[in-house]
Order: structure tokens, then C-alpha cells, then sequence
């Protein structure tokens, strides 16, 4: 019976030591001679992209007709939930790395609310109208019992444009964008995401094609 009180209990403690040790801990490192933060806000911005896009991949292919027999569903759900939760983390990582970073000049209403942030406004706006939408979908999946299923379709639609807008975002803002790797990342994550998706819509097609007689 104690189990759900001890369980929560512990995880008000961590958060609560959480809570108290990490702000000493960015500013340490903001006054560190070495670019602590700076490396965290790009390590958490490709983990953020990572998780998002293996979100989106494996939501495409939970729903594709055309693995069924070759992938379970239930590993592909499991998967796209956990992806979809370490993308959240990761973006929360994210902008508290950059803004607790002094040199950035990025504010937390900048990160927070589109277009006012005084420094690369635009490019830090996709990131946020990206940030919101993959919060809106989180939501929608935890809700899904409570909201007709037309509108939880509709929500999850959008996954595509904030996958969009954060591939723009990783582009324009990412100060690694110039780098092979970061361009193998970003061709290697569009092509199998383009190939997901048009591999679903043919094999949707094929399916309502009638049969000859």
C-alpha cells in the first residue's frame, strides 16, 4: 500500500536536490574558463533532433501497414514513447543550458515565446514553435482517452511541420551546421524520414487500388 507514497515521495526528493544542485552547477560552469555551456547547448541541441526524429520515424512506421509481420508495433509504440519523452528532456536541457549561458544573450522569454529574442530571432523562433507543437503532441498522446480521436490525429499531424521547423532551426541556428558530420546527420535523418513516408503512402495506395477481375 505504501509503495505509490514512498514512490512519489522519492521522486519529489530528486527533483527537489535537482532542483537545488543544478542552477550552482551552471554557474560554475558559466565561469569556467572552459566553454562548459557552450558545448552543452550543442550536445543537448543534436540530442534534442536525434530523439525528435526517431520520434517521428518510429511513429511513421507504427502506423505504416506495410511492417506489419517484419516489426512489432508494440516495440515501435514503445519506442516512439520513449523517444518522444527524451526529446522533451533534451529541448528542456536544451534552452536551460543556453540561457543560464552568459554569452548566448538568449533570455528565457526569448527561448520561450516566438520572435523576442534579441539575438537570431527568427531561427530561435522555429526552435520555439517547434519546442510548443512537440509539447502539444506529448500532451495529446497522454490525453489520448480524453479527446475524440479526429482531433488526436489532427494534433499528431503536426509532428511532421515541428519536425520541419526544428530541422530549419538546427540549420540556421546550429553553429555546427558547416560540419560533415552534422551534414551527414541531417541528409541521413531527411532521407530515411522522406523514405518512411513515401513508403507509407505507396503501400496505402496499393491497398485501396481495386483488384482486377
Amino acid at each position: 500500500m505504501l509503495i505509490g507514497p514512498v514512490r512519489w515521495l522519492a521522486v519529489l526528493c530528486f527533483g527537489a536536490s535537482i532542483l537545488l544542485v543544478v542552477p550552482t552547477l551552471l554557474v560554475v560552469a558559466d565561469g569556467s574558463d572552459t566553454p562548459l555551456l557552450w558545448y552543452a547547448g550543442r550536445s543537448t541541441g543534436f540530442v534534442a533532433y536525434i530523439a525528435l526524429w526517431a520520434s517521428l520515424f518510429t511513429g511513421t512506421l507504427v502506423t505504416a501497414k506495410g511492417v506489419d509481420g517484419l516489426l512489432s508495433k508494440k516495440w515501435l509504440m514503445d519506442f516512439h514513447q520513449q523517444w518522444t519523452i527524451a526529446a522533451l528532456l533534451a529541448v528542456v536541457a536544451h534552452v536551460v543550458v543556453l540561457v543560464a549561458h552568459s554569452f548566448s544573450d538568449i533570455t528565457l522569454v526569448g527561448a520561450l515565446v516566438p520572435y523576442t529574442s534579441h539575438v537570431m530571432r527568427t531561427q530561435i523562433a522555429l526552435g520555439t514553435v517547434a519546442f510548443w507543437g512537440l509539447v502539444l503532441i506529448a500532451m495529446s498522446s497522454w490525453l489520448r482517452s480524453r479527446i475524440p480521436y479526429g482531433w488526436w490525429r489532427a494534433i499528431h499531424a503536426l509532428a511532421f511541420g515541428m519536425c520541419i521547423l526544428a530541422f530549419a532551426h538546427a540549420l540556421q541556428a546550429g553553429s555546427d551546421t558547416l560540419a560533415w558530420p552534422a551534414r551527414a546527420l541531417y541528409l541521413v535523418t531527411a532521407a530515411l524520414t522522406v523514405g518512411a513516408v513515401v513508403a507509407r503512402l505507396l503501400v496505402a495506395a496499393s491497398r485501396r487500388r481495386p483488384v482486377a477481375r
